[in-house]
């Protein structure tokens, strides 16, 4: 398994047990390890969907 595929699933897991906040780390961890643009950008809009639900403004990534 890679560490994408692994941060992805623990990200995951953390929405589903409605820690927003723990997979919106999880989802940046995985979108600066992803391999390929698709997984990326998955963990991006992951990131982006987290923040909004912990009621942020700002839904990017930090740079």
């Amino acid at each position: 398994m890679t560490l994408y595929r692994e941060m992805a699933d623990a990200a995951a897991e953390m929405e589903r047990n409605k820690n927003y906040s723990g997979a919106r780390v999880m989802w940046l961890e995985a979108a600066e390890c992803a391999r390929n643009q698709d997984n990326s950008k998955w963990a991006q809009s992951r990131f982006a969907f987290c923040s909004a639900r912990l009621g942020e403004k700002k839904h990017a990534l930090p740079r």
